[in-house]
């Protein structure tokens, strides 16, 4: 399995309901080789200690991305906000961040995500552009976070088809 927060089937409560709603300890095993594109953190808080091979990278606000666990102590985590908690709090941003391969060996690493209840209403959140709800990034009535969640993991899908489709075609022009 590799990177991100990952989602699960609606159960009639709502995407998020049944797997996203609880703070979680994921372990992540990372193939040698592989590269996983840039994300934002789904949830209120991530916490990520230093993995068993370096590939984090975060996105600096040049746009740069800057490997960062080449420079972290092994008893040292970071600290850093998501999606949701961004939603809920004016002025916090989530840390776009991605792995990258290092090496050729396999990388575990395990984050601790804190999560709020997907039934926790934002309020007057924007909501990514195309969701259900909302206009393009307008900004909308109350949202609940399963909401902005299912919201979040569409537009992420509909980015990884984009992406697939384009390849697709390039590979078919050459």
């Amino acid at each position: 399995e590799g990177g991100g927060e990952g989602g699960g089937e609606g159960d009639g409560l709502g995407v998020c309901d049944r797997s996203y709603s609880a703070s979680m300890l994921r372990v992540h095993r990372y193939s040698a080789g592989v590269d996983f594109p840039p994300h934002e953190d789904l949830g209120l808080v991530t916490v990520a200690p230093r993995a068993t091979a370096a590939g984090l990278q975060v996105q600096l606000p040049c746009g740069r991305f800057e490997a960062i666990e080449e420079s972290m102590a092994a008893d040292e985590a970071l600290l850093f906000a998501g999606s949701s908690l961004a939603a809920l709090v004016r002025g916090i941003r989530p840390l776009p961040h991605k792995v990258a391969a290092q090496g050729s060996g396999l990388r575990l690493s395990a984050p601790y995500f804190l999560r709020a209840t997907p039934r926790l209403a934002l309020g007057r959140a924007s909501m990514p552009p195309g969701a259900a709800g909302g206009a393009g990034g307008a900004v909308c009535g109350a949202v609940s976070v399963g909401e902005f969640v299912e919201a979040k993991m569409a537009e992420r899908s509909n980015a990884a088809r984009a992406a697939v489709e384009a390849a697709a075609r390039e590979a078919a022009a050459a």
